[in-house]
């Protein structure tokens, strides 16, 4: 695969969140001290991994909204239906989801307890190089790389391959 430049963006965005940055406790020895070996962008936890998981979820419905309207996928005269049960892939952590349209929105609904349910939006297109959206009422933006069968997400220093996958029904055949 031809990838073009790569760029510094995940270390910059995990500098400004950097305590020691945030607090001007400063030095040229810095990035030396706080980046033993080179930086390595972190994979997300918590609540941020969720808001990624929320955001590929949406990218991936985007894109098969987009496949959806392909000419020839037609069965018996009705549209092509694809099930709203999901598992989204973020690195090694798995997400159950469920979507639900609401208008232009989408409510990703986590199956991991308590159920969480996230309201997102977004003008993102494939080939946009940063979503810009909206999730449960604040402006996100994450960087958006296509990679193999999914996304690589980049957001405040964090990066992760995202996947999302339908989820496999049991075959009627013995």
């Amino acid at each position: 695969m031809i990838d073009g430049i790569r760029h510094n963006i995940p270390f910059l965005s995990s500098l400004m969140m950097h305590e020691r940055w945030r607090s001007a406790r400063l030095s040229t020895g810095f990035i030396a001290e706080e980046y033993e070996g080179g930086f390595v962008a972190q994979e997300p936890t918590g609540d941020l991994a969720h808001l990624l998981a929320v955001v590929a979820t949406l990218v991936d419905h985007i894109g098969n909204e987009r496949k959806r309207k392909i000419s020839g996928q037609l069965r018996n005269g009705a549209p092509v239906q694809f099930a709203r049960e999901r598992v989204c892939m973020l690195g090694d952590q798995r997400f159950d989801v469920s979507l639900e349209s609401q208008g232009e929105a989408l409510i990703v609904r986590f199956s991991d307890g308590d159920n969480r349910a996230h309201r997102v939006s977004s003008d993102w297109r494939p080939g946009d190089l940063v979503f810009e959206g909206d999730v449960d009422g604040h402006q996100v933006f994450v960087q958006t790389r296509p990679i193999f069968n999914g996304f690589e997400l980049s957001h405040q220093g964090v990066s992760v391959a995202a996947r999302v996958y339908t989820v496999a029904r049991r075959s009627l055949w013995p």
